[in-house]
């Protein structure tokens, strides 16, 4: 594929925001629920919590619609430049 080069720039960044942002909803739901004794007694099954760990998915979704559904990311034609005068 990167030989092809078939993909274009707005498929690379959704693809990595997708990778990236799904790595931090796997690390934060870990840290956040799944170690829970690291917190005070008074944060410990508390909805914040379980807010954070959570986080992370509706953000990816958000930045996956935004950059898949813009006209900023696709690749533009390049410009003809104007000659500098010698």
């Amino acid at each position: 594929m990167l030989a092809r080069d078939q993909s274009s720039s707005q498929q690379r960044i959704a693809r990595h925001l997708w990778r990236m942002c799904f790595g931090l909803f796997i690390a934060t739901g870990s840290f956040f629920l799944g170690q829970q004794q690291v917190f005070p007694v008074f944060l410990r099954g508390s909805i914040f919590l379980t807010v954070l760990a959570v986080l992370p998915f509706p953000v990816m979704i958000y930045w996956l619609i935004r950059v898949r559904f813009k006209n900023t990311y696709k690749i533009q034609p390049p410009s003809n430049p104007i000659p500098a005068p010698l």
